[in-house]
């Protein structure tokens, strides 16, 4: 009877982890200048399997992990299996909007687990009077993420002396 009950179990956990990589999540990117989805934006996301740390060990061997390059549909959305990203499932993303004349406006790290349960909109630390006043609305296996245009000023400070 517990072989049975074993292998139950290991089919259960099977099937649950299959499931896990075979699900799509969907990244839409949104203009905080405009509070409108961005079209044609590049999105880089990363498989993280520890939180990130705030310096790096250089005595840490390096680990290679899975990267994503995606563009975002008309509607702002960039949509990717988790499979993708290697094997087992990665718990938290590194997620990427800040190329070219772009810059991040949104925390880069978020758990795997809640985008896939409940969906995530990401606090938006650049929000204009524009978009001030706009909401926005995650279903599950969905993440938004938000981004800005580079001032000319910030343009200037980043040129080299």
């Amino acid at each position: 009877m517990t072989r049975y009950w074993s292998a139950a179990l290991i089919l259960f956990c099977g099937c649950v982890f299959q499931f896990a990589l075979g699900q799509s999540i969907r990244v839409r990117v949104v203009s905080a200048d405009t509070g409108k989805p961005l079209s044609g934006k590049e999105v880089d996301v990363e498989a993280v399997k520890q939180p990130a740390l705030a310096h790096h060990d250089l005595t840490q061997t390096l680990e290679v992990r899975p990267r994503l390059k995606l563009k975002t549909t008309p509607e702002g959305w960039a949509t990717f299996q988790l499979r993708e990203l290697g094997s087992p499932s990665p718990e938290r993303l590194l997620v990427s909007v800040a190329v070219g004349n772009w810059t991040q406006c949104s925390p880069q790290y978020v758990s795997v687990e809640e985008i896939i349960h409940s969906g995530v909109v990401l606090r938006n630390y650049c929000v204009s009077e524009a978009a001030k006043n706009q909401t926005y609305t995650a279903n599950s296996a969905e993440l938004v993420v938000f981004t800005r245009h580079i001032s000319l000023g910030e343009k200037l400070k980043r040129f080299p002396q």
